[in-house]
């Protein structure tokens, strides 16, 4: 995920949040796993990156998915401070749909940080 973000950024990132890390289906000894990322959304400061985990068994010749992650970095200037980063152009029907997700859940992690930083402060005992 990291390398797909530095790649669509060209800068350092940092990673800012793991939404989701879904285990599907369990790995055994000898099946061939691939992992296959992709930046999915992005709003002025963020990049989401979608993580899929697959494997093949060779024994059963068969493909699952086994896992699958959801990313949000940030792209960091010389001095390590958040910067403006390239918005993602879906091409495809699932691309957009991917957008629009991830766009999703970016609004609804805005709205989240904006409750909790008009949420009262608890006294320390």
């Amino acid at each position: 995920s990291g390398l797909v973000a530095v790649r669509h950024c060209r800068t350092n990132v940092v990673t800012a949040c793991v939404d989701a890390i879904d285990f599907i289906n369990p790995v055994f000894l000898g099946d061939v796993v691939s992992v296959k990322a992709r930046a999915t959304f992005a709003s002025s400061r963020s990049l989401e990156v979608v993580v899929e985990v697959t494997y093949e068994s060779i024994r059963f010749s068969t493909t699952k998915l086994a896992a699958r992650g959801l990313y949000t970095f940030v792209s960091l200037d010389r001095t390590g401070r958040p910067q403006p980063l390239p918005s993602v152009h879906p091409e495809t029907e699932d691309e957009q749909k991917s957008f629009e997700e991830g766009q999703k859940r970016y609004l609804k992690r805005k709205a989240m940080r904006a409750a909790n930083k008009n949420r009262p402060k608890h006294a320390k005992h």
